[in-house]
């Protein structure tokens, strides 16, 4: 295993430390039969050859031997290093969701990384049936990111004897007995554009299954999707329709938040129902949680951009002024374990908005 790895000139190559010189004694590393060496390199590749979602060019050749580690490797790290080949395909997957990931956006490392983790489409596929639910999990979620494997042209998988066909595989699994397995296949068909199998999930009694549904159904019909896919967005992004945090791999869980970015794809920017669940919502969320929501409604709010710097509160249109008097209201919302959550104040700060809760709270009682 690992033939070739030191053929590479892994010294000539960068990683965010400078010098790849170190990526093959953590390839090798992960192969250990010691489960806290395994994971040493792990992270000390989270650290290197991708870092904050970042990816670097040490991160092309490292990928097909993270691919051989996974067919052949120790399969305590299977999942774990799925993982890290979902972050080297697309980093954090907010800057691509609800609509999926654009080859046009993307930076020539992006593409690079991207291109040589979808030589992997075949083992994916494979694993969708691994005993492991989260095994199956993330091979689904990483199916999702390649579109043009729905279509078929790769050879046979070598792992379980699947076809290397994305939409059969990932339909098969829409009846998989973890729910959250079963939603992540829905979510991943909705990328991919298959809306057949879609459309039959969403009459699923499990919520989170019906849930992924509606949000996959909302990439593929937007504004003629039908009503009662709208309403279930709108009951997600209240917060009202099920667990607000799940294992599922995309937005790192936070179905709710998801539905939130999807509301966009089905109900028009003015509104007033999607505006309202935004509102209803806010002063229940905080940390992360937070960020889809505050975000989603402040777009909503501030439709032509920020408004000018010190713009008097009286100034501000009758939806503003909601959503001023929302944040003043909801303290907890700009808080993160105890602290000043401190990417939300930069959100709120990019509309020329207070950007503390005490200056917030302060400017809404200027009318």
């Amino acid at each position: 295993m690992l033939e070739g790895l030191d053929a590479v000139n892994w010294s000539d190559l960068a990683h965010a430390y400078g010098s790849a010189a170190d990526v093959p004694a953590q390839l090798r590393a992960l192969l250990s039969s010691d489960p806290d060496t395994r994971m040493r390199a792990l992270w000390a590749c989270y650290g290197t050859i991708v870092h904050q979602g970042y990816r670097y060019e040490a991160a092309v050749p490292a990928v097909p031997f993270l691919l051989e580690i996974v067919a052949g490797g120790p399969a305590e790290t299977r999942k774990e290093l799925l993982e890290l080949l979902l972050t080297l395909a697309v980093g954090y997957d907010e800057a691509w969701l609800p609509e999926g990931f654009s080859r046009a956006r993307a930076r020539p490392v992006e593409l690079a990384c991207y291109d040589a983790v979808a030589a992997g489409i075949p083992l994916f596929t494979g694993l969708l049936r691994d005993d492991d639910p989260a095994v199956r999990r993330t091979a689904a979620a990483l199916l999702g990111w390649f579109p043009a494997s729905s279509v078929g042209g790769f050879p046979a998988s070598s792992v379980g004897g699947f076809p290397a066909s994305s939409v059969p595989a990932l339909t098969a699994l829409i009846t998989d007995p973890d729910p959250e397995v079963a939603a992540t296949a829905v979510l991943a068909l909705g990328l991919l554009g298959a809306g057949g199998p879609v459309t039959a999930a969403f009459g699923s009694a499990d919520p989170t299954v019906r849930g992924a549904a509606a949000i996959a159904l909302a990439r593929l019909h937007r504004a003629a999707a039908p009503a009662a896919v709208t309403d279930e967005l709108l009951r997600w992004s209240s917060g009202s329709a099920g667990p607000l945090r799940t294992k599922i791999p995309y937005y790192e869980g936070d179905l709710s938040g998801y539905a939130t970015l999807a509301l966009r794809q089905v109900l028009p920017d003015d509104s007033e129902a999607a505006f309202e669940a935004l509102l209803g919502r806010l002063p229940t969320v905080s940390g992360l949680a937070a960020l889809p929501v505050v975000g989603e409604a402040l777009r909503r709010a501030f439709l032509a951009g920020p408004i000018a710097p010190d713009t008097p509160y009286a100034s501000l249109t009758p939806r503003q002024q909601r959503l001023v008097r929302t944040l003043a209201d909801s303290p907890a919302t700009w808080q993160v374990e105890g602290s000043t959550f401190a990417s939300l104040c930069l959100m709120i700060a990019e509309y020329h908005l207070p950007s503390t809760h005490q200056a917030m709270d302060a400017y809404a009682r200027l009318f």
